[in-house]
């Protein structure tokens, strides 16, 4: 393979880790270039009064920014709108998240701070909370979770390699996977007999061991299912796949972290499979993906984070991984917007005033995540209640839908029995006016976060209904 300088040098600084051993062949050629953007960098610290370096129109020093524009935001200044961001984030936002994961997860915490490490970042111009966090890299910032994961994919999985994904799955991991990596998504069941499937996953990771190398999606809450295992299923899962890193394999977990923070039982796992796998075994590379799209209710603001951990990994080699997404970044998207990421800053920061967990912000998500716990109640309820559906081609007559585990996130799954899930999804559409998505064949999603209360048992018995009528209809035309 034919690399650039600078990617030897990264790869070099990855050399022997776990991290290397995964890189897809865009992961071994990915590098920062000390191009324009890394160029502009050096200006802008040491040239600031005459930066010829950088594509933008400046006043006095700032970007010019229109009247018009600055009326809809008045409170921020032009730099904070309209400036080019640093390709992987404002550095205040990275470190704010980094410090938001520690407080959930402390495992991720520093034992003590690396004064060295950090000295020798600001020698170098690093950003010196590299240093800080010498458990886990620096979160990169990335316009929302979807060119999160896609960039780790990009890094990590090449044609023809193979990664395990629940089933049923989000249905972008396949355009990601299988389109634009030319992959193959092998799924394993998260489900069997209602409960959780652990041998399932086994068995998956059984067969993907043999080539000494696991690559592994867990996403909870799941999505579309609303699934988040147990404590005790968490820790049975972590065994499992620690047991093959033991073994030699090399294992990279990548976490869809999207609705982290929307479990609504006591039983439930806390904190994010990340945080588990972090520091776990030399063998495990552990991707987190997660932003504000679903944390803050801010969907529309597409701010998201992509972080990685490794127990034999140091201040380098996080460098050297940073380095290769900033290639990745810079090669499709550019970087963030600056105007979202100032707006993400803003919003986090109130955690940090002396009001702390009376502030506004914590009063709003605590106000929003009330409601989605009670919609989340009422399906509960409502299923409990579905046991049997009553339709024109007879009396009682059993269930022709099973409704997959739902303890947490935005939605509940239906696996759809003698028919296809698609008709269901359009009879509904055409014949209640119901809107909702087939995932897959045979599974059903809906909702309930886009759901009034009171439409929530409206709909779920209209899925029930129609799925009894449908299989009334089809058994009309077997007979």
């Amino acid at each position: 393979m034919d690399l650039s300088e600078g990617a030897r040098a990264l790869n070099a600084a990855l050399e022997g880790t776990v991290v290397h051993a995964l890189l897809s062949p865009l992961g071994l050629r990915a590098y920062f270039p000390h191009g324009i953007v890394a160029q502009n960098a050096e200006a802008r610290m040491r040239a600031p009064d005459m930066n010829g370096a950088v594509g933008m129109v400046l006043r006095h020093g700032v970007p010019v920014l229109r009247d018009t524009l600055h009326a809809l935001v008045p409170d921020l200044s032009s730099s904070e709108i309209v400036s080019y961001a640093p390709t992987a984030g404002i550095p205040a936002l990275r470190e704010r998240w980094a410090r938001r994961l520690c407080a959930r997860d402390p495992v991720l915490c520093p034992d003590e701070p690396d004064v060295a490490a950090m000295q020798s970042a600001a020698e170098q111009g690093e950003h010196s909370c590299a240093a800080v966090f010498p458990k886990m890299s620096l979160p990169i910032v990335l316009p929302g979770l979807t060119a999160a994961l896609s960039c780790a994919m990009d890094l990590f999985v090449g044609a023809g390699q193979t990664v395990l994904v629940p089933a049923p799955r989000w249905e972008n991991y396949d355009l990601m996977l299988a389109v634009r990596c030319a992959a193959t998504p092998v799924a394993f069941s998260l489900f069997r007999a209602g409960r959780f499937d652990l041998g399932a996953c086994k068995e998956a990771l059984d067969a993907q061991a043999s080539d000494g190398v696991i690559r592994l999606i867990l996403n909870f809450p799941h999505n579309p299912s609303g699934y988040t295992p147990t404590e005790e299923e968490a820790q049975q899962l972590y065994e499992v796949v620690y047991a093959y890193a033991d073994a030699g394999c090399a294992v990279l977990v990548i976490c869809d972290d999207a609705y982290s923070g929307f479990e609504y039982e006591a039983s439930l796992m806390r904190g994010s499979f990340f945080a588990r796998f972090a520091q776990a075994h030399k063998n495990i590379c552990a991707l987190k993906i997660d932003g504000l799209t679903k944390e803050e209710y801010a969907w529309g603001l597409r701010v998201g984070f992509l972080s990685c951990a490794g127990l034999a990994l140091g201040v380098s080699q996080y460098q050297a991984f940073e380095k290769k997404v900033m290639g990745v970044i810079r090669a499709s998207l550019s970087c963030t917007a600056t105007l979202t990421q100032t707006l993400a800053l803003r919003l986090l920061a109130e955690e940090d005033e002396p009001a702390g967990l009376g502030s506004a912000t914590a009063r709003e998500r605590h106000q929003f995540f009330q409601l989605m716990c009670a919609r989340y109640r009422e399906v509960q309820r409502v299923v409990r209640d579905l046991t049997w559906s009553t339709t024109e081609c007879g009396a009682a007559v059993p269930l022709r839908v099973e409704f997959l585990p739902c303890n947490s996130g935005y939605f509940t799954c239906i696996r759809c029995i003698g028919f296809s899930a698609e008709t269901l999804r359009q009879y509904l559409l055409e014949q209640c006016g119901i809107g909702t998505v087939a995932i897959d064949e045979q599974h059903l999603r809906v909702a309930f976060s886009a759901l009034e209360l009171p439409a929530i048992e409206r709909v779920l018995r209209a899925v029930v209904h129609t799925a009894a009528q449908l299989s009334c209809v089809g058994e009309g035309s077997r007979s």
